[in-house]
């Protein structure tokens, strides 16, 4: 089977938001890799690797702009084939969900669950009996 870069670049290479994407999706990705190649030196490294959520945004707002401009290419150009907006047209808003989705799932439940830690670490406290000693938690 093709992969959709190939087709598109074999039959409508001239396309602007072929160079749109294909700049774009490049320099998300020098960013991501330039982090994982660095996250691979190990621990000494990792340390001060606290971007990667952000390069997780930068996907996000990369194929939110991918989907506003393919809104406007498909309905303002003319002369393209009618199959690339079927093909094309669904994958940025389907990229944005998929990645969406990961963000939510990696990075929000990790502040869910660090906040619900705190709140647990200061409810559960107690003396050497094991009698409560009435702290409050700051989260409520």
């Amino acid at each position: 089977m093709y992969s959709l870069g190939w087709i598109t670049l074999r039959y409508c290479w001239q396309a602007p938001a072929i160079g749109l994407f294909a700049l774009l999706n490049s320099l998300v990705h020098i960013i991501m890799y330039s982090y994982y190649a660095l996250a691979s030196l190990g621990p000494q490294i990792q340390k001060y690797l606290w971007w990667k959520r952000y390069i997780t945004q930068l996907q996000l707002g990369q194929f939110f702009l991918f989907g506003i401009y393919s809104v406007f290419f498909f309905r303002n150009s003319s002369g393209y084939p009618t199959w690339m907006s079927w093909v094309c047209y669904p994958q940025p808003p389907l990229f944005f969900y998929m990645f969406l989705d990961f963000y939510l799932k990696s990075y929000k439940k990790v502040a869910k669950n660090n906040n619900r830690k705190k709140f647990d670490m200061n409810v559960s406290q107690t003396d050497l009996n094991g009698n409560s000693i009435g702290i409050k938690s700051k989260s409520s």
